[in-house]
């Protein structure tokens, strides 16, 4: 049995309501094409936010030069694309 197959006998045999995410990946897409669905996207901010939550594990050197440090999470931020 698989996952999906899994949670579709869950909620026919019992009154449990699941929420399920996932990336978008088309054939996890159509399995649910008849359920209710919401796209969540993190915003830019966001991804800066916690980009500049992580830079204390950068090597001191990148910490030190800012304009690396701003290119770093702007380069990381724009390739997410919000994912």
């Amino acid at each position: 049995m698989t996952l999906l197959s899994g949670i579709r006998y869950l909620q026919t045999q019992s009154n449990i309501k699941l929420m399920a995410t996932s990336r978008l990946i088309h054939k996890i897409k159509q399995s649910f094409s008849n359920n209710i669905r919401q796209e969540i996207r993190a915003s830019n901010d966001d991804v800066e936010q916690y980009l500049k939550g992580q830079m204390p594990q950068l090597l001191s050197y990148a910490l030190e030069d800012l304009s690396l440090t701003q290119l770093i999470i702007e380069s990381i931020t724009q390739a997410v694309n919000g994912m």
